[in-house]
């Protein structure tokens, strides 16, 4: 039988009563601004007098995780189904792969995608290999193990799906994963999602583009101007015509890929083919793109290099960004455009807080967008015009991923990167977003880590508060401003953030 995640009760709700239709109205206006305007960041949040966190949590004999409103003995007590610990004893040096069990978990959308796209059973039908499918297996156990009220309370071990991911081959897994070293959690989770997708792809897996080489494709230039070298630029010429997506056949691509169409770089006498070929040859042979080296620069569990981070397919993720041009048009009316899939995007910290403090007033979405090009804000700009990727799918899980100069970053750096960060973005304000279905995503999960040593923040599910999860250790956080004030006095740099589609989120809570 298939395991059942968790469902989870409603979540704590204030007192006070339902809200009234005014009420409803001003939310409703107010989300309506922040759409147009960009979201607030974590700046003034860091400034807030602590605040004492509404309830607590109490550990049974057994283990079990039980939240309690307040202190007193009289105070109801709700068993948290969805927090669950991961074990990593001595020398296992399981936090890496930890976080992203904890991640994925924390996500309803990859819950529910592992219940239905992704069940061993169906993937074994379509000939996924022997080594992808222990992977998946291994995933599907940990989730069943981390749902069971028979193991409720039991710190569920992550052995199975490391052991999985030692017998990828060379050519299944751009790094070589060891029983007992340290990795980096976003190159991990790269692999992860890059075998589901193989797997579910099963025999036709070898038959199928590889999504994140770039494809140069042409396009029609929109008829109201006279090509990308007019007023307007690369993205007022293409922005009604962009081509039509990848299909989106798997749901590691559904869930979390990026489809994206960004300029083509200058022209280096390259045909695709060349290109692609190359690509695929510094993949397999271990050379460093643009983008790997500047995350290689950054050291240790700081950078974050993947197939899906920092591959050669990321590469045209700095070229757009950076006042890359499209190539030279050679027919009238038509444009030459890159796209590509990406499971990250990647922003560098120091970026961030250069692009804070030339305008400390910005919204989220102006410093990703700045930190990307000049690392400056540009103040009289709607942002609107600067925009020269367009996305050409949403999918349900937004990942930001911070590229740190430093492992262990100074105090000023943490705190400067977190004040710049939001809990909300808005990606049409980011990118030129195409088709339908709701742009606004909400912070679910962050990855941090101190020196060599991982820990997860989620927003619970089943109380709407944050809890914080190092390895098998619970805590009951609060806010999202206690969050921010957590990671500042831990000294914790803010390495993975998953953004769910507010849409997606909603509708399945």
């Amino acid at each position: 039988p298939q395991p059942q995640p968790a469902t989870s009760p409603a979540p704590v709700q204030p007192r006070g009563g339902r809200s009234s239709p005014v009420m409803g109205n001003v939310k409703a206006a107010a989300a309506a601004a922040a759409q147009k305007a960009g979201n607030s960041t974590s700046a003034a949040l860091l400034k807030e007098p602590a605040k004492p966190v509404p309830g607590t949590l109490r550990f049974t004999a057994g283990g079990n995780v039980l939240y309690v409103a307040d202190k007193s003995p009289q105070a109801a007590e709700q068993p948290l189904k969805l927090a669950r610990g991961l074990l990593n004893d001595d020398a296992q040096n399981n936090c890496f792969l930890n976080v992203i069990i904890q991640s994925l978990w924390h996500l309803r959308c990859f819950r529910d995608a592992l219940n239905t796209q992704l069940a061993p059973s169906l993937l074994s039908q379509k000939g996924a290999s022997p080594s992808d499918l222990g992977v998946v297996s291994a995933i599907w156990d940990i989730f069943k193990a981390m749902a069971s009220e028979q193991q409720q309370g039991q710190a569920v071990s992550p052995a199975g799906l490391r052991e999985a991911l030692c017998k990828l081959q060379k050519g299944q897994s751009a790094i070589k994963i060891d029983l007992s070293d340290m990795h980096d959690a976003s190159e991990v989770l790269g692999e992860v999602l890059s075998v589901l997708h193989r797997a579910e792809l099963g025999k036709t897996a070898d038959e199928v583009r590889d999504l994140q080489l770039p494809q140069r494709v042409k396009v029609r230039v929109s008829a109201i101007g006279n090509g990308p070298t007019q007023e307007g630029g690369y993205a007022a010429a293409v922005a009604a015509s962009s081509a039509a997506a990848p299909a989106s056949v798997t749901a590691a691509h559904r869930l979390f890929g990026l489809d994206v169409q960004a300029p083509c770089p200058q022209d280096s006498g390259e045909d695709e083919e060349q290109q692609q070929k190359g690509c695929k040859v510094r993949r397999s042979s271990g050379q460093l793109g643009s983008a790997e080296k500047l995350q290689q620069s950054a050291g240790g569990a700081a950078a974050a290099s993947s197939p899906g981070v920092g591959s050669a397919a990321q590469q045209p993720q700095q070229q757009a960004g950076s006042g890359a041009v499209p190539k030279k048009v050679k027919e009238a009316g038509v444009v030459e455009v890159q796209q590509y899939t990406k499971y990250f995007h990647l922003v560098p910290s120091q970026g961030l807080r250069k692009a804070r403090a030339s305008q400390p007033d910005a919204s989220f979405e102006q410093l990703l967008l700045a930190a990307e090009t000049s690392g400056v804000v540009n103040q009289g700009s709607t942002g609107a015009e600067e925009l020269h990727t367009t996305l050409l799918r949403q999918p349900k899980v937004f990942t930001l991923a911070v590229v740190w100069e430093s492992p262990q970053a100074s105090v000023d750096a943490i705190k400067g990167t977190i004040a710049a960060l939001g809990s909300q973005v808005e990606l049409s304000l980011v990118f030129k977003v195409e088709g339908g279905g709701s742009s606004s995503y909400k912070l679910r999960v962050v990855v941090c880590y101190f020196g060599h040593h991982y820990q997860a923040f989620a927003l619970s599910e089943e109380l709407n508060m944050w809890l914080l999860f190092d390895d098998n250790n619970v805590q009951l956080v609060g806010r999202w401003a206690d969050v921010c004030k957590t990671m500042l006095d831990k000294r914790l740099q803010p390495s993975l953030l998953f953004y769910e589609q507010a849409q997606a989120n909603e509708s399945s809570a």
